[in-house]
């Protein structure tokens, strides 16, 4: 039994390798244990070169992060801006011209604008910026000095005044003067009454439909005694219709002066247009033969002496003139139209005859007065 023990004891090599195989085996032991945690070790040590470590944690995606800025809205097209509730076109648009909530004010008559922002205006229909305006005041459509477009001006004349009506240019007579053959005149024809014995009305008024009466907007003026052979050679009158107006184209009025004779009333009749036995300035006396009853009872020659301007544009009235009848002594063309050189109306007149009766060597022979009228 001693010897066993002893054996085992004294047995270098065996204590040898119990004393490395221990320390061997105890090693061994440790290294090949499995952790219970397999993460890997998250190495804290900063890097050499001084960064600071990436971070490549992924970011919690139940949590995004919004970076645009609070401000600005949805995002605009090309040359618009958010403005509070929408995109707006600043460049042209009127309620943010230039910048938001930037308004271009109300023009009255006009239609707001905004180009390039800057805010102004355009005028509507009929209404026009015209001269020194400031704003759209100017109505084309009426307005004598911009009828139908600025600048364009009515013309007026010494008898009428301009019009402008749906953009067109017109124009109505002047107080005093009355339109007559599209032509603003004081003269407004005439007709002739006989004494009894004879129809009332001998020769009409082609301005008063034939009849014997004045137009509209004339009266009975300047009363022309004569003779007439209506029925026998009897008195008679020769009315002249005028109205108030100044002398203005043609006709300048007329008047009637006597014979000197016996009885004569020397100026029978009054120029209405001067006031006297006189024509205005700038007109022509045209003498026509008529004879006339006196107070004295007599019969004298007198003349009826018509104002006739020589050169004024024509209007309603074409001159008078005075033709005997083809008898013998007759002069035929008694008085030549001051207008024509003859005895004739201008073209597009028409003559209205007046029945008289004049004095030749020896007795008396029938006439006609003849006034031109259109």
């Amino acid at each position: 039994m001693g010897c066993a023990t002893g054996g085992a004891a004294d047995d270098p090599s065996t204590d040898a390798a119990r004393t490395d195989g221990g320390a061997e085996d105890s090693s061994l032991a440790t290294d090949s244990a499995l952790p219970e945690d397999s993460t890997p070790p998250i190495d804290s040590t900063p890097p050499i070169d001084g960064t600071p470590p990436i971070d490549s944690t992924p970011p919690d995606s139940a949590s995004p992060v919004d970076t645009a800025p609070a401000d600005m809205g949805p995002m605009c097209g090309p040359g618009q801006k958010w403005c509070s509730t929408a995109c707006a076109s600043i460049a042209i648009d009127v309620e943010n011209c230039g910048d938001c909530g930037k308004k271009c004010p109300a023009v009255a008559n006009a239609d707001r604008t905004c180009v390039g922002g800057t805010c102004g205006f355009t005028c509507k229909d009929p209404f026009a910026k015209c001269g020194a305006d400031t704003a759209c005041t100017t109505n084309t459509t009426n307005d004598v000095a911009n009828c139908g477009t600025c600048g364009k001006v009515c013309p007026s004349g010494a008898t009428t005044t301009a019009t402008c009506a749906a953009k067109t240019c017109g124009s109505t007579c002047k107080s005093g003067y009355v339109s007559l053959a599209s032509h603003c005149t004081t003269f407004g024809g005439a007709f002739e009454i006989n004494s009894a014995g004879c129809a009332a009305c001998n020769n009409g008024n082609p301005y008063a439909a034939g009849g014997c009466g004045c137009p509209a907007g004339t009266t009975a003026g300047a009363e022309l005694a004569l003779h007439n052979d209506c029925s026998g050679v009897r008195p008679a009158t020769m009315q002249l219709c005028e109205s108030s107006g100044m002398v203005a184209g043609v006709w300048g009025g007329a008047f009637q002066r006597d014979d000197a004779a016996a009885c004569s009333l020397a100026c029978r009749v009054l120029n209405p247009k001067t006031g006297g036995c006189s024509c205005p300035s700038g007109y022509s006396e045209v003498g026509l033969r008529v004879l006339v009853r006196t107070s004295c009872a007599s019969t004298i020659g007198s003349h009826i002496v018509a104002c006739v301007h020589p050169s004024a544009a024509l209007d309603n009235f074409g001159g008078v003139y005075q033709v005997d009848d083809s008898v013998p002594l007759g002069l035929g063309c008694r008085v030549a139209n001051s207008r024509t050189g003859g005895c004739s109306c201008p073209s597009g007149f028409s003559a209205t005859g007046y029945r008289s009766i004049v004095d030749v060597t020896g007795g008396m022979i029938g006439s006609v007065i003849n006034l031109c009228s259109r």
